[in-house]
């Protein structure tokens, strides 16, 4: 069965700004329990992956971070 997180409490979001979330590379206002940038999404995936780990580098929004610079999660 898949993990879920609960980000409910407000320290999981950063009022001083977006930073690159620790696994896509696209901004993200939220921190991890360890106050390092990850969406929830991002975070579950990598928790629910056969490796458990980070997209593989030079891929995603790191590969081309000029195409994300205004990009926002949809509401």
């Amino acid at each position: 069965m898949p993990a879920f997180l609960d980000w409910h409490d407000a320290r999981h979001f950063d009022r001083t700004g977006d930073r690159p979330c620790r696994w896509c590379g696209r901004p993200t206002p939220l921190r991890d329990d360890q106050r390092r940038p990850s969406h929830k999404v991002c975070a579950e995936n990598a928790l629910n992956s056969d490796d458990g780990g980070p997209l593989p580098p030079r891929t995603g929004a790191a590969a081309d971070p000029a195409r994300f610079e205004n990009w926002r999660h949809s509401a």
